[in-house]
């Protein structure tokens, strides 16, 4: 969910490589009533066309008991 969100973001989101959730450099944090914060990064081509890397800062809720999440702030840190 939070790759989707921060793709949205970026300027060629099809160049996107994102690393693994077992990363060091990941973290997934749960913060309680279904709402979960994630941070990370990722190389994508910025508009000159070069691959850069961008942190990203990601909170969603999920409506519970279903599959449905709600962005509740997604920010691109270059």
């Amino acid at each position: 969910m939070s790759q989707t969100l921060v793709k949205k973001r970026l300027n060629a989101p099809s160049t996107a490589d994102f690393p693994s959730i077992t990363d060091s450099k990941v973290s997934v944090k749960y913060l309680g009533e279904c709402t979960h914060e994630l941070r990370g990064y990722v190389d994508a081509q910025n508009s000159f066309g070069a691959k850069i890397r961008s942190h990203y800062y990601v909170k969603v809720q999920n409506e519970k008991g279903t599959d449905t999440w709600k962005a509740l702030d997604v920010q691109i840190l270059e």
